[in-house]
């Protein structure tokens, strides 16, 4: 027992430490689930399993499902797999990024961005219709950049000047290449 209170703790700690941009994809993801739920094809009450798809912050998304479905009146089912004769929310992950460009000493700019498409299939070997692709953004000004939490994965954005000869620098070395293979023959 002390164990699992020490490894929730630090669980919780890196959690506030990252203040920030776990509470932003938990207030993305709350509002993604209800706009999904609201469009589900089947009327409460009832019973509806979630299953979902990806390896980030899966635990965020069912928890922002099972409260947008219980306050639309669903029963939702977490972590059930088979041939469920109950209908099934399918969730996947399409992109989960975070991004930061230094701004001035010491403050950076964060872009999170979550995509999730959703499908609703009314039983098992049932027809499949599809919700829609969902997605959310945001903008913010921080102190620092997290890291250290193994479900984020943080990117840097490219400067303007490798956006700009990235591409210049490739078409120019495939130009040569064929230049070359075809004065080198002859």
């Amino acid at each position: 027992m002390p164990l699992f209170a020490a490894c929730y703790f630090s669980a919780l700690t890196q959690a506030q430490q990252a203040g920030s941009i776990v509470l932003v994809f938990r207030g993305q993801m709350k509002t993604m689930a209800q706009e999904i739920v609201a469009r589900i094809p089947l009327d409460p009450p009832g019973r509806v399993l979630v299953l979902v798809e990806g390896d980030r912050l899966t635990t965020v998304v069912e928890n922002a499902f099972v409260e947008a479905m219980t306050v639309r009146g669903f029963q939702p089912l977490v972590g059930v797999h088979g041939d469920s004769k109950e209908p099934i929310l399918r969730v996947t992950f399409l992109d989960q990024s975070v991004f930061y460009n230094e701004l001035h000493q010491g403050a950076f700019e964060r872009k999170s961005r979550q995509v999730l498409e959703a499908r609703f299939e009314k039983g098992y070997g049932e027809p499949v219709s599809i919700i829609g692709v969902f997605s959310r953004e945001s903008l913010d000004t921080v102190a620092a950049r997290e890291s250290g939490l193994p479900f984020l994965q943080s990117a840097e954005q490219p400067a303007f000047m490798e956006q700009v000869f990235s591409p210049f620098i490739v078409i120019a070395a495939s130009v040569a290449i064929i230049y070359l293979l075809f004065t080198v023959r002859s």
